[in-house]
């Protein structure tokens, strides 16, 4: 069975600002793929969370999103962070859910705090993104 990818929002400045739920999303993950592990590891401290993580940038989209999905495949669930804000809105984040699309797998998607939105989202635009990808390359 295929792992779960959430789609956690982090607070944009004030570390005090984070949910509980939010907290409890990043206690329970697998691991957290993280836009800059500096940074999450700062906002892990300040909540006292310790977790594998594994780096997930612009430059790195390729090989990281690979790896994340074969983790998610495996059955792993990842906790996807940004520096500031939500994940897959203008970011790397984007390209990872875009992935799993592609990968033609079940996933289970979560966005914390605003669940209707991403589902909407990876309905529609993942499955679109993956359709031009799938049309462009094959």
């Amino acid at each position: 069975m295929s792992g779960t990818l959430y789609l956690v929002p982090t607070p944009i400045g004030n570390l005090g600002d984070i949910s509980r739920r939010i907290a409890d999303t990043l206690e329970q993950a697998d691991f957290i793929a993280a836009e800059d592990t500096r940074v999450t590891l700062k906002l892990l401290n300040h909540l006292g969370i310790k977790k594998p993580m594994v780096s997930y940038y612009r430059h790195n989209t390729a090989a990281g999103g690979e790896a994340v999905l074969r983790r998610l495949l495996s059955g792993e669930s990842c906790a996807l962070v940004t520096d500031a804000g939500t994940p897959a809105i203008s970011d790397p984040g984007e390209e990872l859910v875009a992935l799993c699309g592609i990968s033609r797998q079940t996933f289970y998607y979560h966005f914390e705090d605003v669940l209707d939105v991403v589902d909407w989202w990876t309905r529609q635009g993942a499955q679109q993104q993956a359709e031009e990808k799938r049309d462009n390359h094959g």
